[in-house]
Formats: C-alpha cells, structure tokens, sequence
C-alpha cells in the first residue's frame, strides 16, 4: 500500500470554478459571471438554491442553469475544467442564466427531484425552479439536460435552450403546470391493508432483471445492491432457493473479480460502468463500501465455505479502518476520484509495488449521517460473522460519533457538519432511517439503553416533523427552498420500507405494538406502487412486508451471554428479527438459566448453547406447536 492519503476537507468553496463571489472576487452583469481578482480570470458566479435566486430568475426572465455535482467526482472535475471554464461557457451562461450549483450529497432531497441518471448533471429549469420539458410529445417527460464534454457542444445546446424558452414559454409554463398536477395527484396515497396476498409477486419482482452470470441487476451500469442479496439469504434461509443462491453468488464474485474491486488497499469505487464489474467511477465512498461489507456478510452466509467472499469483507474493512478511519471515531466521507495525490487514474490502475511511489487521493473529511450509519451496521455485521471484535467496536465507535457530532434530542440528526463544525440540514429522511437503523443494531449488539432511547427519540421525530396524513414520510424542507419540484416532496418507497422495518424491530425491543401499526401503515398506504416496482428496489419493501405476514421473531439471552452466542443471532435469517439481552421471552419472566430462546410469537425453543444451533431452534419455532397430549 502506497504513502498514508493526504487529508482535504473538501466542500464547493475549495473549487475556484464552484467559489461563490466572495471578497477576491467580483459579479459582473447581472451577477452570471464573475472576475477572480487573482487571476484576472472570469468564471461562472454560482448561486445558492434559494427563493432569493428564483426570484432573480423571474425578475431577469431567464430561466435557471442547475448544476447538479459531487465534490469527489472525477467526472464532474473533467467538466469543469474543460467544458464549464471555457470563457465563451462563462460568457453565454451570464448572458442567458442564472446558474445554481448544488452538491448532491450535501442534499439528497434536492438532487433526488431533479437529477436524471448521476452527476455531473446540467438541469435547465424555468424561472420558477419546474424543469424545462420537451413539449413536442405531450406524454413525454423528458428532461432538457444532461452531462457535456466540449465547451461547443454546451455553448450550443445552451443556445437551443434559450431559444426554446423563448418561442415556446407559454407552452413550457403549461407542460410544468401539468406535470406538477400529475406529480401532486401521484403523491396522494391510501391507507390500507399490508398486501401480504401479494408476497410471492413481490418476491418475483425482486428477481427482475437479475444477471446470473456477472451478478448484480441489468447488463449495464452496476451498482452495489445490498438490500436485496440480504432478502434472498432471508429467503434461502428458510428454504431451499438454488437460483437465490447463485444469484448471491454471482453478485458476490462478480464485485470480487471486477476493476470496481480495488484489489490492493481493498474496498470498493463508487459503480461500475459494464456488466462485467468494470470501468468504475474512481471514488470509493464510505456508503457504497458499508453496503458492500453488508452484502458480502449476506453472501459468506449464504456460503460458509467460499474463503474468497471472506477474503474480500476482510479487505473492505480493512479499507475502512486503515484507510477512511479517523481518531475521533468517524469515517472519512471517500477516498476521492478527483483531486489530491498523484492521478487517481494511475494510483488505483497500479499494482502494489507501483503504488508505493504514488500518492494516494486525498480524503473528503466530512461526516454525513447516513453514510456513518450504514457503515457502522456493515462493521457490526461483519465482526458478527468473522468473530473480529475490531470491527464490531469500530462499528459501535462509528454510531457514538453520530451521537457526538449529528444527533440532538428532539431534532433528529443532521445530514453534516459545516466548516465551523455546526451540524445541518436536519429533516432529511435518509439520515433518520439510517441513524434508526445503526442506533437499534448497536442495541443489540451492547445492550446500553441509551441507544433504543435515541432511537426512540429519532423516531418520535420522524412522526411529529416527516409524516404525511396517509402514514408515509418525506424530507422535510424549509419554506425558503420550496421552490418548483421541491414543493412536492419526493416519496421514497425504500427508505419508508426501511422505517417500516425498524418500526417492527422498536415494537419488538420494546413490547409496545403502536410502533408495529406505524410500520404497517406504511406498508399499507405503499400497496398502490406495487407495479411500479421492480428488481433492487423491490426488495425493501419486499423485506417489511415478509416481516409483516410473520409472527415477530426474538432471539432472548442473558445477560452473560457470550459473543459467539449473541452474534450468531444477530445475524439469525429472519425479516425483522431482533435481539433481546438481559430478559426472558416474554415481558416481566426471569431469563434463561443459560443459552437462548428462540421465540416466534408466542413459541419459544430452548435454552440454545451452541451458535451453530440458532438457525434449526428457528426453523423449530416456526413450525406449529404439538397438540396437548401428543
């Protein structure tokens, strides 16, 4: 492995071609362009999305240029540098835009509105923030857009849009207005039944589009799914699924084999752009990588005696704690693909021995919630099966930070720290679910009360500040950036599928079944989307409501109980399950005078000693009780 990764804290300000005007530089016009006193250069003035832009936008009549772009992101660098500080670029955008440049993980509310496809994303809005449409077919909702390679190639595009804005504003205003109509009506749901009727359908969608052969989803771009290999080892759990398992394992080895895999520091880029796993974008983001740690504990269970999936959760911890890890107990947000060290492109594409005359990228220091929050549950996840007990404390030190850094009492958890070390943006949903999610695991895991108490916490937030009339939960924005698409929030069917799961776990952890009917009316007012489902993103919800047709599944141990015992039922196979310390099956009886009960609604098995014993007790719960006297 090459020298230690320099450390940037990166944000929008450290980019010249990003920089909002500040004192070294000056607006020129009406504020589209700006002159870098330094360098006598002049670049585009970024704005903030903001009421305040939009309504420069209208008093200007000229319609808004969004760039939509990650700090990490080579691409988005590429773009900049050769396409966005072209002078002619900068000219035609003062000329004819109001340019507005968000970071899509900074707000991943916004970007999920707007973005088609990843970053970079040139997004061409109306003057009131609703996308600029095509109107030619009036079915169609395709968006004017998209990422550019050459200084003429946008300079004309910009040109057509301009014009196009021009000849058909009073058509453009009606298409939006339409489509906003269509977007509110879709946006209203339900309340209803869990369609547990509709499980094997579900199931059946989760297997769209499956590959096989290279594994993953579709014969194109490849992403890190992990949601769904954790439903088929549930699934294969309970019985025999052959084709369950080779697609885990198809999934497992492709990323394994794949240029997405960096084979030397370990761990994982961003996705990877051919079936095979290959042409990654060059970021290896702590997200993607506590997803990757999750899937292949999935996997190595589905497959105990493959050293290969094993070797390569080993590798991607290893990344985490050798590469991303910081003293305080947070992960850095990625290794970029950007800026910083020698050329990323030739650091990773080098060997072991190349490596060690490179520098290696820099790191983004920026905590996010969610990302902290997946990759606490991914080391928890794989210290369980791997009995390394490194990686669990990592994962537990991973969830204090969050607590430390984002979360406060009865506001939820912030999506990051700003450069002053103040958290913001709180109301994201993601962070929420995430946090949820990493607070009630590390329950399990310890059994501190203080962390069911801030998931509880969290989850009383949710309902008060996120919940819409139907059951189901969004973003929350404030009035300032209600603007266009952001006045209709999004509503995310995996993230509420999430929290419908974990409602099940908190009504399981606490005996209290209200948090059960919260979970339920989620799944009840989702039943609607069914169709529009499909693969990865099936899954989620296909998991909650595979919880919701079954009897709640504990595993109760004492409160002595050792590590191999607990961690072997954390990772029990069953949608919903939890893990109960220091207490008996039911509320108020003493605990077991050793091992664990098993218990699936009212039917325990046990005492359990031997882990390796966990699966059959549950497969024994399950089945119906004996008649009296038989």
């Amino acid at each position: 492995m090459g020298r230690p990764a320099p450390v940037l804290a990166l944000t929008l300000a450290l980019f010249s071609l990003m920089a909002p005007a500040t004192a070294g530089a000056a607006r020129l016009d009406d504020g589209g362009a700006e002159l870098d006193v330094k360098t006598g250069q002049i670049r585009i003035a970024w704005r903030s999305w903001s009421r305040e832009t939009f309504e420069l936008a209208t008093g200007l009549r000229r319609p808004v240029m969004l760039y939509l772009r990650a700090v990490d992101c080579r691409l988005c660098l590429v773009m900049e540098e050769s396409v966005l500080a072209r002078a002619s670029v900068v000219r035609n955008v003062a000329r004819w835009f109001v340019p507005v440049a968000v970071d899509a993980d900074l707000r991943p509310d916004l970007a999920a509105r707007y973005v088609v496809g990843t970053v970079p994303t040139l997004i061409f809005l109306l003057p009131n923030g609703e996308p600029i449409y095509e109107v030619g077919d009036a079915s169609s909702l395709e968006r004017v857009g998209g990422y550019f390679t050459s200084a003429d190639g946008l300079n004309g595009y910009m040109r057509q849009v301009v014009t196009y804005f021009d000849v058909h504003g009073q058509d453009l205003a009606r298409k939006a207005r339409e489509v906003g109509e269509l977007e509110q009506k879709l946006g209203e749901y339900d309340p209803g039944p869990v369609p547990v009727g509709q499980l094997e359908e579900l199931i059946a969608r989760t297997r769209e589009g499956l590959d096989f052969t290279h594994g993953g989803y579709g014969r194109g771009w490849k992403f890190i799914e992990d949601d769904s290999v954790r439903l088929f080892r549930i699934l294969a759990g309970e019985s025999d699924q052959p084709a369950l398992r080779r697609a885990v394992a198809a999934t497992a080895g492709g990323m394994l084999a794949g240029s997405i895999h960096d084979k030397v520091d370990g761990g994982f880029h961003h996705f990877a752009t051919t079936r095979e796993w290959g042409v990654p974008a060059l970021e290896k983001r702590l997200l993607e990588n506590g997803r990757a740690l999750r899937l292949l504990t999935s996997a190595a269970m589905l497959a105990p005696d493959d050293e290969t999936i094993r070797a390569g959760l080993r590798d991607t911890a290893r990344f985490l704690l050798a590469v991303l890890a910081r003293e305080d107990g947070t992960l850095a947000f990625s290794q970029q693909g950007s800026l910083g060290g020698d050329d990323p492109g030739t650091y990773f594409q080098s060997d072991e021995e190349g490596r060690e005359s490179l520098r290696p990228p820099s790191l983004v220091i920026r905590p996010l919630g969610e990302a902290l929050a997946m990759a606490a549950m991914g080391l928890m996840e794989a210290g369980a099966l791997l009995e390394d007990d490194k990686l669990e404390e990592s994962g537990l030190a991973a969830v204090d930070s969050i607590v430390r850094h984002l979360y406060t009492r009865g506001r939820g958890v912030a999506r990051y720290l700003d450069e002053s070390g103040t958290p913001r943006l709180r109301g994201i949903l993601a962070d929420q679910v995430a946090v949820l999610e990493a607070l009630l695991m590390a329950f399990q895991v310890r059994g501190l009360p203080g962390d069911l108490e801030r998931a509880l916490d969290i989850h009383a937030f949710c309902r008060a500040n996120l919940r819409r009339p139907a059951g189901l939960f969004v973003d929350r924005v404030s009035n300032a950036e209600a603007v266009g698409k952001m006045r209709r929030p999004r509503i995310h069917r995996g993230l509420n599928s999430r929290l419908a799961l974990a409602s099940f776990r908190l009504a399981s952890l606490t005996t209290t079944p209200a948090w059960r009917l919260v979970g339920e009316q989620i799944l009840g007012a989702l039943r609607r989307t069914i169709p529009l489902m499909s693969g990865a993103h099936a899954a989620p919800y296909t998991e909650a409501v595979l919880a919701a047709s079954l009897p709640p599944v504990r595993a109760v141990l004492p409160a002595d109980a050792g590590r191999a015992l607990r961690r072997a039922a954390l990772l029990l196979p069953a949608a919903g399950s939890v893990v109960i310390l220091r207490g008996g099956p039911q509320p108020g009886s003493a605990p077991p005078a050793a091992g664990a009960m098993i218990c699936v609604g009212e039917r325990c098995v046990g005492p359990v000693v031997d882990p390796g014993a966990l699966a059959a007790a549950l497969r024994e719960a399950r089945q119906p009780p004996p008649p009296p006297g038989g």
